[in-house]
């Protein structure tokens, strides 16, 4: 009896310990659309259910600015990244990420501008070129929205860098340093002073990738726990924190021209400094 005893106490053991073994911390970059404290938040209710159902939890890896940002995108390979479409089609096609689930709902973003500027021009879409413009760094979706409305532009909006997140291009409006900025949907709902003039075309949800350097088993069992949270009411404030009602799997073929978003020079210059690494 004390020999089966001592065997179940065994097994016990060695279960305790291969779970503590295979669970692991992963480092997660997240792009910097908002402050780092804040992102660290919202990031939280997710790394809590992954923990939940997997054993593994996350860490931030921070990034100041959107221009580090993508410096660290193209010389860093952080376990798992959370990102805007256009930056996982480049981590896929050139480190070998794979995309393991994206936020159901499409993103739009919109130029928007306060309720006292929009009544006191009634010619403010066509006045644009002439007004000044709040946008994140490049190769931000906003920066790149930017290029798009008013590259071919004889006169094109100032463009003032909103240093930190969208939030900030907010704040430049409110400082008088800026006339307009553009910012995800989901914001704009946050300012009812505020107003679209122009909207974007549907943008696949942020999307959450694995790098090449984490196993097969691993990636599935990350996968799983988080198609799964639609069905838990425990992971409902990880999927609020994400604006989402759930996540679906990513398909690689959605991303593979997403990457031509991305200025040449951008990409001539990462493949340069990758080359350099």
């Amino acid at each position: 009896m004390r020999k089966q005893g001592l065997v179940i106490i065994m097994i016990l053991g060695a279960l305790i310990f291969s779970n503590s073994v295979s669970s692991r911390t992963f480092t997660i970059a997240i792009e910097p659309n908002y402050p780092n404290q804040q992102l660290e938040q919202m990031i939280k209710p997710l790394s809590d259910w992954l923990k939940s159902q997997t054993g593994h939890d996350l860490k931030l890896v921070p990034a100041e600015n959107y221009y580090l940002y993508w410096k660290d995108t193209v010389l860093e390979q952080p376990d798992l990244t959370l990102d805007s479409p256009h930056i996982t089609s480049y981590r896929i096609q050139e480190r070998n990420y794979k995309p393991l689930v994206r936020t159901a709902e499409a993103t739009y973003y919109h130029l928007v501008v306060d309720y006292d500027l929009h009544q006191s021009d009634p010619y403010l879409v066509e006045n644009m070129p002439g007004k000044r413009i709040a946008t994140l760094q490049h190769p931000s979706m906003a920066s790149i929205l930017y290029e798009k409305w008013y590259g071919g532009s004889a006169i094109m909006p100032a463009k003032i860098l909103a240093r930190y997140s969208f939030q900030d291009g907010i704040d430049l409006i409110f400082d008088a340093e800026a006339d307009a900025t553009i910012i995800p949907e989901k914001m704009l709902a946050l300012y009812p002073n505020f107003v679209s003039v122009k909207k974007s075309e549907a943008v696949l949800g942020l999307t959450l990738s694995v790098a090449p350097h984490i196993n097969d088993n691993t990636a599935l069992a990350i996968q799983q726990a988080l198609l799964n949270a639609k069905d838990d009411s425990n992971a409902y404030e990880a999927l609020v924190e994400w604006n989402t009602s759930h996540f679906v799997e990513a398909q690689e073929a959605e991303y593979v021209d997403l990457v031509s978003l991305i200025p040449r020079s951008y990409m001539d210059s990462a493949r340069e400094a990758f080359a350099a690494k």
